[in-house]
């Protein structure tokens, strides 16, 4: 069982040394519009992903994002908050020469919502799929931002952030 850990992790060595970790920062806002009810609820969110090296100006990349509420909203008396973001993507990427990069991704996520009115309060969560799409510009090999649009079953979620780049 040793020697066969220790194939596997020497085979995984080249995948690792072309690759880059990618950690990062951002807020989230995410509204829905259900029946001319509009919800608008903020969120902060960290990310971190593996960038697969290629030959060539396109990478794959696995992303996990964690978040929690910031802002909540009051819709017919009754307090909205977000709790909880969970996703899970894998973003297909380019790189342009000069810095900037654009990007798409299916993602599979999770959002915990309280809703509270009064001393009643109730708490739903929805697993769901997406697809968001964004771009973003690289200012130093470790640094860039990020701009960001992902749907939800009718929930929009735009989103800004800073990025991290560690090789």
């Amino acid at each position: 069982m040793k020697k066969f850990t220790a194939i596997v992790l020497l085979s995984l060595l080249p995948f690792a040394a072309n690759a880059e970790w990618v950690g990062g920062v951002g807020y989230v806002n995410l509204s829905d519009d259900d029946g001319g009810i509009d919800v608008s609820l903020d969120a902060i969110a960290a990310s971190i992903g593996y960038r697969f090296a290629s030959e060539n100006d396109f990478f794959l990349m696995p992303e996990f994002r964690i978040g929690i509420g910031v802002g909540d909203d009051t819709v017919l008396g009754v307090n909205v908050e977000v709790e909880s973001l969970l996703a899970f993507s894998v973003r297909g990427q380019y790189d342009f020469a000069s810095g900037a990069y654009v990007y798409a991704a299916p993602s599979y996520a999770n959002l915990d919502l309280k809703a509270t009115s009064g001393s009643v309060s109730a708490s739903e969560d929805d697993w769901e799929f997406g697809f968001g799409a964004g771009f973003g510009y690289r200012f130093t090999d470790t640094v860039s931002g990020e701009l960001s649009y992902e749907t939800y079953d009718g929930t929009d979620v735009i989103g800004v952030a800073a990025k991290f780049w560690f090789k």
